[in-house]
């Protein structure tokens, strides 16, 4: 008796059976890693579980298109940019590299096709005929989101020792 391949709906938020939408074709769409820092065990977790989903839509003969974003526009991007004196294009670009390496180190296929939340953006605003660029948009944090109230100014109980990781850096070794 052959399993069938039963999949989450999050519209209905009930498990179905996976039924291709065009016959022997299947896509995916995959968020990203927002690319302000390297990659870390949770990201390799997601893309492992993706890679096997893939693998197995493959396996079953059906032709998978896997589209990847990546989140290039962030406050940390932009935090991070100012910290090095470089541009939140260098940061994203760079952090991209090391997350294909690290994906193509666990075997994980390359997404058929990529996709970057900066190129939707500017796609977004060309058509929508706004006149202002993105780059002077992105520092306007408050007017993306609402303003929360401020913290109480009483001092914070210190974390038991050894817990901190304010001052540390991430460092990973290759292979």
């Amino acid at each position: 008796m052959a399993v069938s391949l039963r999949l989450t709906n999050t519209l209905t938020r009930r498990t179905e059976p996976f039924t291709p939408l065009t016959p022997g074709k299947a896509s995916i769409y995959c968020c990203g890693v927002t690319v302000y820092d390297l990659c870390h065990l949770g990201h390799a977790r997601s893309y492992i579980n993706w890679d096997v989903l893939r693998r197995y839509l493959i396996w079953r003969g059906l032709e998978v298109t896997f589209v990847q974003n990546f989140t290039d526009i962030d406050d940390k991007i932009l935090k991070r940019a100012g910290e090095e004196n470089s541009s939140m294009t260098e940061v994203s670009e760079r952090n991209i590299a090391s997350f294909h390496q690290d994906m193509d180190a666990l075997g994980i296929l390359r997404p058929s096709k990529r996709s970057l939340s900066s190129s939707n953006l500017r796609r977004a605003s060309a058509s929508s005929g706004a006149s202002s660029s993105i780059s002077t948009a992105l520092p306007m944090r408050s007017l993306l989101r609402p303003s929360t109230p401020s913290r109480s100014a009483a001092p914070r109980a210190a974390s038991p020792a050894g817990s901190s990781t304010e001052g540390r850096k991430r460092t990973r070794t290759r292979a």
